[in-house]
Formats: C-alpha cells, sequence, structure tokens
C-alpha cells in the first residue's frame, strides 16, 4: 500500500431510494466558496454567514455520493484523527474544557469542508466552477476592500480606526485577509483567470492592492513564499535543475541584499515614524513584532516544557499564560508551537503526517500528469503548488489550521490528487 493510499481512506455509504443532481453540490459548494471572505464569526463560536452554507454543501456533497454510490473520500483522516484524537484527550483533563471542545469540533467540520470539496471534484465541470468562483470572488472582494481604503469608508473596508489603519475587509482579522489575497491571487494565474492578458494583469494589480491595504505582513510571506516556489518550479520544469538553482541562489542572494540594506538604513525604524497610517501600522509595526513574538515563544516554550504530555489542551494558550500573569498572554500564533503545547507529542505526530499528506498530495500537480479536462483549467499548477508550499510558511506567523481559506485549498489540492490524475480511473466520469 503506498503512502497516498495510507493518508487516505475512502468510506462507502449506502445508496437512498432517490438520485440527486451533480448541479446541487457542485452549486453549494462553489457557494460555500464565494462566501469565504463573510468568515468574521459573531457568535462565541466564531459562526459565520458561509458557515451555514458550508454545511449545507457537506450534506448535499454526502447525500449526492451515496445517492450515485461513490465513495465518499476523507482525505487528510489519518493525520487529522489523531490531532483530534490528542485534542480530545487534552481537552478532557483541561481547565479549559469547554475552549478545548469547541475547538476539535472546528477541527471535525473544516475536514468534512475539505472532503466535500474534494468528493464534487470528480466532475470536472465542478472544478471549473469552482476555482473560477473563487477568481471572481476574490476579485470583486479585492476591489471593494480597495474601494473602501480610496474613498475613506472605513465600515466598507473593515477598519477599526481606535485600532490602526489597516484594513480587514469581511474576515476575521487582518492577517486572514492578507492571506485570502495571497491565495487568490495563486488562483488567478493559475487558472489564467480572467483568460486576456490584458485583464489579468488588472485583476493582479488589484489583488496586489488589496493585500498591500491589509497591511499583513504573514500575507506578504505568503505571496514571497507563492512566487519564489513557481519560478522555482517552473524553471525547473521548462529548463533542468541547473538553471532551477541558479535562479534560486540569485533569488536568494538578491532576498539577503535587501534584509541587509533594509537593516542599515533602519527602514522600518522610519516606517514606523512615518505620517502615513498604512505604513506606520504595517511596515512600521515590523519591530514591535518581532519583539513580541520572541518574548511568546519563550513564554510558550515554557508552557509546554512545564505542562503535561499530553497537552494543555486546544485553546488554551492564552487562558494559559493569563492564569501565570505572563508579560505577553496571547494566542501562540504559531501552529507548531500551539500544536505540541496544545495537545501534546501525539498532536504534533499528526501535524507532522498532515505535512506529508499534503506533499504526497503535491506530486498531482504537474501538467503531464493531469487529465486534459483539469489542463484546461488548472493551466500553470505551480502557482497552485506555491499556495500550498506557502502555507508551511505562514504557519511560523500565524494560526492558520483553523482558517477556511486554507482548508478550502487543501480540499482542492486533495479532489486535484483523487479525481485529476491521467493514471485514475473516476466512477461518474468518462476516463
Amino acid at each position: 500500500m503506498n503512502a497516498a493510499a495510507v493518508l487516505e481512506r475512502d468510506f462507502t455509504v449506502p445508496a437512498p431510494a432517490e438520485s440527486l443532481g451533480d448541479g446541487v453540490p457542485t452549486f453549494f459548494v462553489a457557494l460555500g466558496i464565494a462566501l469565504l471572505p463573510l468568515s468574521r464569526g459573531r457568535t462565541s463560536l466564531n459562526i459565520a454567514p458561509a458557515d451555514i452554507v458550508f454545511v449545507l454543501s457537506i450534506a448535499s456533497v454526502f447525500v449526492w455520493a451515496a445517492t450515485n454510490r461513490y465513495g465518499f473520500r476523507l482525505p487528510y483522516a489519518l493525520s487529522v484523527g489523531i490531532m483530534i484524537g490528542a485534542g480530545l484527550v487534552a481537552a478532557v483533563v483541561s481547565p479549559y474544557m469547554r475552549a478545548g471542545l469547541v475547538a476539535v469540533g472546528q477541527d471535525v467540520y473544516l475536514l468534512l469542508w475539505a472532503a466535500a470539496i474534494a468528493n464534487v471534484m470528480r466532475l470536472p465541470g465542478a472544478v471549473r466552477v469552482i476555482l473560477r468562483t473563487w477568481s471572481y470572488v476574490a476579485l470583486a472582494s479585492a476591489a471593494l476592500i480597495v474601494l473602501g481604503v480610496a474613498i475613506g469608508w472605513d465600515a466598507l473596508a473593515g477598519i477599526n480606526p481606535t485600532v490602526g489603519s489597516r484594513a480587514a475587509f469581511t474576515f476575521t482579522d487582518e492577517n486572514s485577509a492578507g492571506v485570502y489575497f495571497a491565495i487568490s491571487l495563486a488562483i488567478v494565474l493559475c487558472t489564467r483567470t480572467p483568460s486576456s492578458r490584458m485583464r489579468r494583469g488588472f485583476a493582479v494589480l488589484l489583488l496586489l492592492g488589496a493585500l498591500v491595504v491589509t497591511g499583513s505582513l504573514a500575507g506578504l510571506l505568503a505571496l514571497s513564499v507563492i512566487t519564489l516556489t513557481a519560478a522555482t518550479v517552473g524553471t525547473f520544469r521548462r529548463r533542468g535543475g541547473a538553471a532551477a538553482v541558479a535562479l534560486f541562489a540569485i533569488l536568494a542572494l538578491g532576498g539577503l541584499g535587501v534584509v541587509a540594506g533594509v537593516q542599515s538604513s533602519h527602514f522600518f525604524d522610519r516606517a514606523g515614524a512615518s505620517s502615513n497610517r498604512l505604513i506606520r501600522d504595517s511596515l512600521g509595526r515590523e519591530e514591535k513584532s518581532t519583539g513580541s513574538r520572541e518574548v511568546l515563544i519563550s513564554e510558550i516554550t515554557g508552557l509546554y516544557l512545564d505542562g503535561p504530555l499530553i497537552g494543555r489542551g486546544p485553546a488554551s494558550t492564552r487562558a494559559s499564560l493569563t492564569k501565570i500573569a505572563a508579560p505577553y498572554p496571547n494566542e501562540a500564533h504559531d501552529d507548531y508551537l500551539a500544536t505540541i503545547t496544545e495537545r501534546g507529542i501525539i498532536g504534533a505526530i499528526g501535524l507532522l503526517l498532515l505535512i506529508g499528506a499534503v506533499k504526497v498530495r503535491t506530486t498531482a500537480l504537474h501538467p503531464r500528469l493531469l487529465r486534459d479536462e483539469l489542463s484546461e483549467i488548472i493551466q500553470r499548477p505551480v502557482w497552485l503548488l506555491g499556495a500550498i508550499f506557502s502555507l508551511a510558511f505562514v504557519a511560523f506567523t500565524h494560526e492558520i489550521l483553523h482558517e477556511r481559506t486554507v482548508w478550502t485549498l487543501l480540499g482542492i489540492l486533495a479532489g486535484v490528487h483523487a479525481f485529476g490524475l491521467r493514471s485514475q480511473r473516476v466512477e461518474g466520469t468518462v476516463a
């Protein structure tokens, strides 16, 4: 049994008497993706408007798969299952059990959402609808957030003037918005949407503008990794390893030169003193952000060393730091530290397996391996590959394992791997 088979399980459910058309699950999944920007929770459980459609999507895909006697695939089940199990054990013995159980429930929910996306992607038409929906909705969202900033309409841009000038639109926070726009840019370039080069160039500028007004350093990091990955892997596939290594070395040395220049010129200090609110609240907070993050890493490391091997319980970091009167009580802002501290060694093993499961699936992102109908939609898979790789780096600065955008992307990757390869015969499609 190969690694992909180990990391993915098929579940066949009995078929009900009546059938369900292909358009219904495709519609609900596409609608859910269209509502991704509406992710700001309105309740203590952080339930957002999109979640209602997510639930309908999961139900419709499950019924559709059962009706047509398809195997319902549950990608990432092994790895996320281990993390869920570790989280449950830690939550039960944690003084913050309710928060832990809510976090575990979110894990299950997001896993099922990713599975719904992956399963409906057995239909090539659904793949086209899903990716184009993401592209055009992202462009509309980018236009609105940029417009809000341009005309000073804080409510439209999602700016809280009492906090700063960074725009969050209708996302949970500015970092969530920034990561969404960075990944959306990769989706646009991957699918070449819009089809006209001139309109696509304008779309890229619009998404870059949206990313800038969020002031998200996490978003900028994601964009940097996406671009570097796409350029290097694309060069490797076209011109071979030597050219790819040379390009990577040039880009890496150029990046180091920029970093050295920025540090020597006290760029961030000057940005912090800038009269421009956006510059001051984004680049200008880099030094403060770095300093606070160093303190937070030290505090969380202490929590892990002093805590039980099974972990302190999901979503317990801020409360635990507050209880011991830590100087900077906050969430981990780091999925790796958060997982091992809150879910223990077993949870960390689950996270490593999840990274492995994602890595296995990225092997599908090669134009020679994709079915013709998928190649017509995913025209430049290196950009999708870059978006996936960026998650591993952003996870060091921002907790993304609870982000709807991230699990939507992982669902798309799982669907491509499960149903998009030339070597596969998929039920319900023409081989």
